[in-house]
């Protein structure tokens, strides 16, 4: 397994001084970014691709495949991310009606990536639930949406497992339980970061603690005893670029913690 970090200028730093190394940086789909991570190291890109979203209609796909091409990346990312507002009416429960529709207009929307680049290139990832400004469909972060969008397009699965904790702790659920009832068997990338609280809002994108590192080491557990579908890459995404994720780009936490996730990862 390939294991990558988020493009930050802190971890550009600390791989020009020797002190972390990386296989890849994920880059968000800014060039200059990309131009400036590919400098130090191969890069692979992270589309906003959003289905289930009126963006879905906007998306440039000219742009999406030169940019994929020029930089080897090898699977299109979507995110399933219906929010409330986009759907007159829609109130977040789980009325199965309203779960039909949203389900048809993910699937569709999927399906035409799957259609463009083939199921083998096309992996899909939730988002986290609770947060009341993001205003996500809850049923549609949920294991069984996600498992039906698998199975009926053909595409793989991006697990981002801190997405799967904060949905899983904000309905009440064991996060360990939830992701098992994830399409494991179709993993192909997993994204792992530390989580933190913000206010009322449990967030992602933070330093790793104690009880992180313990998900993480059982996650390559799953992995390792082939539980799991083994992925081409394991990416930390603490650190970013842009006014937000400057913010949490701390090098020391880079420093300290990005080796130790790098070697368990190597070691899988």
């Amino acid at each position: 397994m390939n294991f990558a970090l988020n493009y930050s200028h802190p971890a550009a730093e600390l791989i020009r001084a020797n002190k972390i190394d990386v296989d890849l940086f994920k880059c968000p789909d800014w060039p200059n970014v990309i131009a400036a991570a590919r400098e130090l190291r191969p890069v692979y890109v992270h589309f906003p691709i959003n289905a289930g979203s009126p963006s879905f209609a906007g998306v440039d796909w000219h742009k999406v495949e030169s940019m994929a091409g020029n930089t080897n990346t090898p699977f299109i990312n979507v995110h399933i991310s219906p929010q409330l507002k986009d759907y007159p009416g829609l109130r977040d429960s789980s009325d199965e009606s309203e779960v039909l529709r949203v389900r048809e207009r993910v699937i569709g929307d999927v399906g035409a990536v799957v259609r463009r680049f083939g199921a083998e290139r096309v992996m899909i990832e939730m988002v986290p639930y609770g947060n009341p400004a993001e205003g996500f469909f809850g049923p549609a972060t949920c294991p069984d949406m996600i498992c039906d969008v698998c199975r009926e397009t053909g595409c793989g699965l991006l697990l981002d497992v801190s997405h799967c904790r904060i949905t899983a702790r904000v309905l009440g659920q064991d996060a360990r339980a939830f992701v098992e009832r994830m399409p494991v068997d179709r993993l192909r990338e997993l994204h792992v970061t530390g989580l933190g609280w913000q206010e009322t809002i449990l967030k992602d994108h933070r330093p790793m603690t104690a009880e992180d590192w313990v998900e993480f080491d059982w996650m390559m557990g799953r992995i390792r005893s082939g539980a799991w579908a083994r992925p081409w890459c394991v990416a930390c995404e603490y650190g970013g670029v842009g006014p937000q994720m400057a913010k949490i780009s701390d090098p020391e936490v880079i420093a300290e913690q990005v080796p130790r996730m790098c070697e368990a990862v190597r070691a899988s």
